[in-house]
């Protein structure tokens, strides 16, 4: 059988769907957490918390309580989004998420009935944490087929139910919530808010991050494995190298099919996944953090749901504001990745658009977010955080870590510390070409960063097992040159 393969950050070729295509306008936003809020200090020793916090960027996130269910989270979310358009309901509504109540039957038609929508087309995906974006480029086909006028796409997860308490690599990382937008058709002389979308899988890394049974490939838990095959299971450093590979093409992909540059572009809205990968995605576009709103220290890892909840909470204190050019993007389980973008509004048309003045990228009123949702604080990613420094003295300080200057420093030694520093988010001063990698807090987040940055750049492939902790910085650069020299 022919082997295709489309290549990643590419738009699949545009087909005009006749003479009365619709576009989509965003009509109506709406978040909805959770009340319980659980913090580090609930589920970890001080020292995990520190290492959370900073390399992860979550102090606390909210959980749904006993009794409770997605279906709930969906319905709350839903209902927000509905007064936010000013709507009593809609044609369609799609539900997107990786934890249903039950694996039979779809959760979205109940989430309509709660709604007082019985009746209306309602259907479930599972599209990981690229969910809501996928939910969304379905919405759009709806409306641009006269299908439905307009759909109601909603991102909900309980994703603490799928987390074993006592795995440290998953169970600080994930929290709860819903988030919905309402799509509608555009009336005649509204340009879209909704463009091109960028998406794709890839099902070799199928095994990456996986709950390996309950589904009909293992629909029990083997005894070998004590319950432990119910609960999530991740490969960490292999999802943060795909993560900010795929998002940073979906990104670029999705801005380049419109006709803009990432300079263009005045908000991105990626994927709350950790504070790592986000730094990381950031300086691999490049796109200034400060342009990238982040809501991942109070909320968590919300999978399919975190890209609604930080577009609701930007728009609903001012983070985001109506005409200006927005990106979305996530990278999901499959792992499944997808960047759409929202188009301006007042600064004119973008380039390809013939002259059209657009519509505003949000509308509907935000006045009707949730509470629980808009009031949190929505900023810019914060770098990890140092360590607090305490005097010491001479007789204290390693005696192996001493100052080089950057002049006397080789190329690839330049790189190493420049990556580790400004794409893995490692404090500066204690990165230093004497110091080893234990040390400067070279941790497994730092390593995939470096490796990813180094094959995709400069061509060289390093392992784990090459990065001994008691080797230093120069030693380690030493290495990779070798492995350039040994490929040329």
């Amino acid at each position: 059988m022919a082997r295709w393969t489309r290549p990643y950050g590419t738009a699949p070729p545009r087909k005009t769907i006749g003479a009365s295509m619709t576009h989509t306008i965003v009509a109506g936003l709406g978040c909805w957490l959770p009340p319980t809020v659980v913090t580090n200090a609930d589920l970890m020793a001080p020292e995990m918390d520190a290492f959370v916090r900073r390399r992860i960027g979550i102090a606390q996130r909210h959980r749904i309580s006993d009794g409770a269910a997605t279906v709930h989270l969906a319905t709350e979310a839903g209902a927000r989004a509905l007064a936010s358009a000013h709507a009593e309901g809609v044609d369609a509504l799609i539900l997107a998420t990786t934890t249903p109540d039950r694996l039979c039957p779809a959760g979205a038609p109940e989430v309509a009935s709660r709604l007082g929508m019985t009746g209306i087309a309602a259907f479930d995906i599972n599209a990981g944490c690229s969910g809501f974006l996928y939910a969304c480029e379905l919405a759009k086909g709806l409306i641009a087929t006269g299908t439905a006028a307009s759909v109601l796409v909603i991102a909900a997860e309980s994703t603490s139910t799928m987390v074993n308490p006592a795995d440290s690599s998953t169970a600080p990382i994930f929290g709860d919530g819903a988030g919905a937008v309402v799509l509608r058709a555009a009336r005649p002389g509204q340009a879209s808010t909704l463009g091109p979308t960028v998406w794709g899988s890839d099902g070799t890394l199928a095994d990456a991050i996986a709950i390996p049974a309950g589904g009909s490939r293992h629909r029990a838990a083997s005894p070998a494995s004590d319950g432990n095959d119910l609960y999530l299971h991740m490969r960490g450093t292999e999802v943060l190298r795909n993560a900010v590979r795929r998002m940073k093409a979906a990104a670029t992909g999705a801005a380049a099919a419109v006709g803009w540059d990432l300079s263009d572009v005045d908000v991105l809205i990626a994927h709350q996944a950790n504070a790592t990968i986000t730094t990381a995605l950031a300086a691999a576009l490049p796109f200034p953090l400060a342009r990238m709103p982040s809501n991942i220290e109070t909320i968590g890892n919300t999978a399919a749901a975190s890209v609604p909840i930080l577009l609701a909470q930007a728009a609903g204190d001012g983070t985001v504001k109506e005409g200006q050019r927005l990106v979305m993007v996530a990278f999901g389980t499959d792992p499944a990745r997808a960047g759409g973008r929202g188009r301006d509004g007042q600064r004119g048309a973008a380039p390809g658009d013939g002259g059209v003045r657009q519509r505003p990228v949000l509308g509907g009123d935000h006045r009707h977010l949730a509470p629980g949702c808009h009031s949190l604080s929505v900023k810019p990613p914060r770098r990890p955080q140092k360590a607090r420094q305490t005097s010491a003295r001479p007789t204290d300080r390693p005696r192996t870590v001493r100052y080089v200057h950057r002049e006397a420093m080789s190329p690839m030694l330049r790189i190493v510390i420049d990556t580790l520093t400004q794409k893995a988010g490692l404090p500066a001063a204690p990165v230093t070409p004497t110091a080893t990698l234990t040390q400067a807090g070279v941790d497994s987040m730092a390593i995939a960063v470096l490796a990813m940055v180094l094959e995709d750049d400069h061509g060289v492939v390093i392992t784990e097992t090459d990065l001994s902790g008691n080797s230093t910085i120069a030693d380690l650069a030493a290495l990779i040159e070798r492995h350039q020299a040994a490929n040329a």
